[in-house]
């Protein structure tokens, strides 16, 4: 019965990729490979956020059954520092912000729950380590917020913080057993971390994502423009205009992303460029990935506000025009 489940959602999910995927003139699906950087030395690579403060490396983080590490890893995949940050029940994504003062700052989201029973998640913040000494983060404030969602427990592999707002998003992995996989999309104020010890702030319920997904990680990019979200196979690139809000941006029909087929696709994190991503696989030695976005045909300058253009350089591009 579950290998008949299994069959029947990943038809659901590339039955709704392929009806609006790129196409070239001739109807063929267009590809858009990335370039293989380096292979993990991590078994379970969770999540992933670039470095602002130690260029050439990212944060990464393990999921549940592993320690309370923050490892800092090159483009090669090499661990190049470890550093013990808080209690790791089921760590899932990691992500970057500034503080008022323009401070980096790193949030790693305590939120996976496969079988929706935690009684709630937490979201730990601290500022960036500017070295990899292994007490580089020993006398760095640590501030925790637990959260309940609206509606009851999620399972959430997937958390992003709003450049403009430093308003927190979550994405439901699902909902469901059997289809229909809903994922849904929760929001969280700053002002969550001020709540008192035992209190738990309230992730609101702001809409669902238009297509069916099990999604496992997302980010968005340094000016809050493109909002990557991905599950195992597939990634999704979502537009937002200048005055939008992310929840609004993220009901717009977004731009497949073709991804390599790695073991088992984990991780997405935007380069600090806001040019380029990168993926990580959650499998020992699996390969890393950067994926790049190219000019617009004919011009020298970044894709304006109705276009995307993706594709490994210097070949294979495909722009999106129009809203």
């Amino acid at each position: 019965m579950r290998r008949w489940i299994g069959m029947i959602r990943t038809l659901a999910v590339t039955t709704s990729v392929l009806a609006f995927a790129p196409r070239d003139a001739k109807g063929a699906l267009l590809h858009f490979p990335g370039e293989p950087i380096g292979s993990i030395q991590l078994a379970e690579a969770s999540g992933a956020a670039v470095s602002r403060t130690l260029p050439g490396l990212l944060w990464i983080v393990e999921d549940a059954g592993n320690g309370p590490f923050l490892h800092a890893v090159n483009e090669s995949g090499a661990i190049q520092g470890v550093m013990e940050i808080a209690e790791n029940i089921d760590w899932e994504d990691i992500a970057t912000d500034y503080d008022p003062s323009g401070s980096p700052r790193l949030y790693i989201a305590d939120l996976g729950d496969k079988n929706n029973v935690r009684p709630y998640g937490s979201i730990y913040r601290f500022l960036e380590p500017a070295s990899l000494a292994p007490d580089a983060v020993a006398d760095t404030k640590i501030e925790r917020a637990d959260i309940v969602y609206e509606g009851g427990p999620q399972n959430v592999e997937a958390f992003f913080v709003d450049p403009l707002t430093s308003e927190m998003f979550m994405i439901s992995k699902s909902r469901a057993v059997i289809l229909p996989v809903v994922t849904d999309v929760y929001r969280l104020k700053p002002s969550a971390f001020d709540e008192p010890a035992g209190l738990y702030a309230v992730a609101e319920l702001v809409g669902s994502l238009p297509f069916i997904a099990r999604v496992t990680s997302t980010d968005i990019s340094p000016d809050g423009r493109w909002i990557l979200v991905r599950s195992r196979e597939f990634a999704f690139a979502f537009e937002r205009r200048e005055g939008q809000t992310v929840s609004e941006a993220l009901t717009r029909t977004p731009l497949p992303v073709s991804l390599q087929s790695d073991p088992q696709g984990e991780s997405i994190a935007w380069a600090s460029d806001g040019r380029s991503f990168y993926t990580v696989s959650e499998r020992l030695h699996s390969p890393m990935f950067r994926y790049r976005l190219v000019p617009e045909p004919g011009g020298g300058q970044m894709p304006g506000a109705t276009s995307l253009c993706l594709g490994r350089l210097p070949r294979a591009r495909m722009c999106r025009q129009g809203p």
